[in-house]
């Protein structure tokens, strides 16, 4: 279950083919569209069914129906609950989401040595060009301070993952049918050194997200 969100995201038409003389018309850009085409034995050429005007070298006029379909009414999200679709989220077309955890926190520990690793869970998921992937960068070797900036120990982050493709970014549908998944990868954040002094030690990791061309260096798999 996703639970916290970062960065910020179909339209269906259906073709009726038919080898008989067209009875009615869908609406322009829906559907089956108002302009036909004929052949003629007589001539053994295709031409427009319409002024039996035959128009050489032209792809509508070949015999071929040409298809068209596009998803530029966006996607799906699909909310707290993947399996039901009255919480899903609808986002423009080429966007995509990343989601990471909000807080690492640890509480009542000794002061001394520092030797923790935290794992979690980072999803991207969109419908991004295909063309195009989600290049997600993600800070390291940061300090973690305490509140009076007296003393310090380090974090290290190391990605599962930094590239997700299209096919990634969309990976499945859910449980709803409708909402896109996408693909899942595990970073972890290691603490260590040493934690002097009474108190709390704060510190952030912060991702950036980036839509690049897919043929750029660095690509990998999903885990």
């Amino acid at each position: 279950m996703l639970k916290s969100k970062f960065i910020t995201a179909l339209s269906t038409a259906c073709a009726v083919l038919s080898m008989t003389a067209p009875v009615a018309f869908a609406a322009d850009g829906d559907g089956v569209q108002d302009n036909y085409q004929e052949y003629d034995s007589n001539t053994s050429k295709w031409g427009d069914a319409t002024t039996k005007r035959t128009v050489k070298d032209d792809k509508q006029h070949d015999g071929s129906i040409h298809i068209q379909y596009d998803t530029k009414g966006g996607w799906e999200d699909p909310g707290m609950d993947p399996s039901d679709p009255k919480d899903n989220h609808t986002h423009p077309a080429s966007t995509f989401i990343v989601t990471i955890p909000t807080l690492i926190k640890h509480t009542n520990l000794k002061a001394g040595t520092v030797n923790i690793t935290d794992t979690y869970t980072v999803n991207v998921r969109g419908s991004i060009p295909g063309d195009m992937k989600v290049h997600l960068e993600a800070e390291t070797n940061k300090d973690i301070t305490n509140v009076a900036r007296t003393d310090s120990f380090k974090e290290t982050t190391t990605r599962g993952k930094t590239d997700w493709s299209s096919d990634e970014t969309y990976w499945k549908l859910a449980g709803d049918g409708v909402a896109l998944l996408g693909t899942d990868t595990t970073d972890t954040i290691k603490l260590f050194g040493e934690a002097k002094t009474s108190g709390t030690y704060e510190g952030t990791v912060t991702y950036t997200a980036t839509l690049v061309e897919a043929k750029t260096s660095g690509t990998n798999t999903a885990n």
